[in-house]
């Protein structure tokens, strides 16, 4: 039974552990392990932790079929040995959940072009465990972290749970008692509170940088600005993940405007268009993010935020009076924004889709097939790429290219098993 929970820890080390909404995938070797000390190696990985734990286990297995010559160390550690095999969930789990704030960011970026896309494909497209709606998706939070990692983590993180369960069962029936000398059970008293506290020290850094943030954002209801900013300054330190994200400088932002209102630096210019849009006011938005995005053109946190506001110019218009509206599949007046947000943003699959398919509804088909063919470069889903092919067969039929554009279409069509996409079929079939 060790063996077999060896054998599973080796498989999770190469199975997906992190699903990108963009089609794109993360095993286990694939994802650097952060624990926020800055000491990023790109060999320090799940991966890594996932084969330490099996060979771990397949020792103990070893011991106990031919135990080792003067050492019993190995004999009937099955505890420490499912205790072990946990480590890498629980390690993923504080990273994603505490600590790495800015890949979690990146990935909501993806998931909420990948909504937005899928709502102008014109058909269905798979459900998420937890539905999400693209405007209304926040990881600023613990619990909004957490609903959006069960959307996104794949199988083969749930191979340590089973490893774990299988050693702490076979420890349960198989394990003896055994004498262990006084000289030992001394050591493994001084070592074991030693490992503990050093363990507590590494791991529990970006958990304080956060329980600071928590406090600031207290002192920021409470009207106690400065303490807040000190807070936040606290907070950076602890968790210099902290310092990429938009959330963090939305809420610096908010400190700085009210206790110097004539004074606006970047981070209140950020908080002021965050304010605009949560209103629904994304034209203001916009205008007051275009400061910040002349001085800092490629600040992570800067892009997110342009990149959000000009999505929300582009899928709804706002009247004179009244609420926003959400523009209909067939207008055109949404592509200068569509175009905005590829300049800010070249990996947006969502502005090169939009713009892509008013460009062909234009009757614009180079411009179609150039935003396609970027969509193409920058995504991985299977009905993203089914329907790019699909606008590209077509512009190549519109410009008088008929054998291109089938075999275009064709490729459109085997990126579709679930004949969701019935544009591409209808065109071949010549239905259309």
């Amino acid at each position: 039974m060790p063996l077999m929970a060896a054998s599973l820890m080796l498989c999770s080390s190469c199975l997906p552990w992190l699903n990108d909404p963009l089609g794109k995938w993360y095993s286990a070797w694939s994802l650097p392990v952060d624990i926020g000390w800055q000491f990023h190696i790109g060999a320090y990985n799940y991966g890594l932790l996932c084969v330490c734990c099996a060979v771990y286990a397949s020792l103990i297995s070893y011991a106990s079929w031919r135990p080792f010559k003067g050492s019993s160390y190995f004999r009937q550690k099955y505890v420490p040995a499912a205790l072990l095999c946990l480590i890498p969930i629980i390690i993923f789990l504080l990273q994603y959940l505490f600590i790495d704030m800015h890949d979690i960011d990146l990935l909501t970026q993806h998931k909420i072009q990948a909504k937005l896309i899928s709502g102008h494909l014109g058909y269905g497209s798979p459900s998420d465990l937890i539905p999400i709606r693209p405007f209304y998706l926040d990881t600023s939070t613990i619990v909004g972290r957490a609903a959006f990692l069960v959307d996104q983590v794949a199988p083969g993180i749930f191979l340590p749970l089973i490893s774990g369960a299988i050693l702490l069962d076979y420890g349960r029936l198989f394990t003896t008692p055994t004498r262990s000398s006084t000289s030992r059970n001394k050591r493994t008293r001084f070592l074991l509170p030693l490992i503990g506290a050093v363990g507590v020290v590494l791991l529990l850094r970006g958990p304080a940088g956060l329980a600071c943030a928590f406090e600031a954002k207290a002192s920021l209801s409470s009207g106690q600005y400065a303490q807040a900013l000190a807070w936040l300054d606290a907070a950076r330190t602890l968790n210099p993940n902290l310092d990429q994200v938009a959330y963090y400088h939305r809420e610096r932002g908010e400190a700085l405007y009210y206790l110097d209102p004539e004074r606006l630096v970047a981070d209140s210019h950020i908080y002021l268009a965050y304010t605009y849009r949560i209103q629904g006011d994304y034209l203001d938005s916009y205008i007051e993010l275009l400061g910040v995005r002349q001085s800092e053109p490629n600040t992570p946190w800067v892009v997110s935020e342009m990149s959000v506001t000009l999505e929300g110019l582009a899928e709804f218009t706002h009247p004179l009076r009244g609420p926003l509206v959400k523009r209909p599949m067939n207008d055109d007046t949404s592509l200068p924004w569509a175009q905005s947000l590829t300049q800010v943003d070249d990996s947006n699959v969502y502005g090169h889709y939009l713009a892509g398919r008013i460009d062909y509804n234009l009757h614009n088909f180079t411009a179609c097939m150039s935003q396609m063919t970027a969509l193409l470069r920058w995504s991985s889903d299977m009905n993203e790429q089914s329907s790019a092919y699909t606008y590209l067969g077509l512009s190549e039929i519109g410009l008088g290219n008929e054998a291109k554009g089938r075999e275009l279409l064709l490729k459109a069509v085997d990126l579709d098993p679930s004949y969701r996409n019935n544009t591409a079929r209808e065109e071949i079939s010549g239905l259309r």
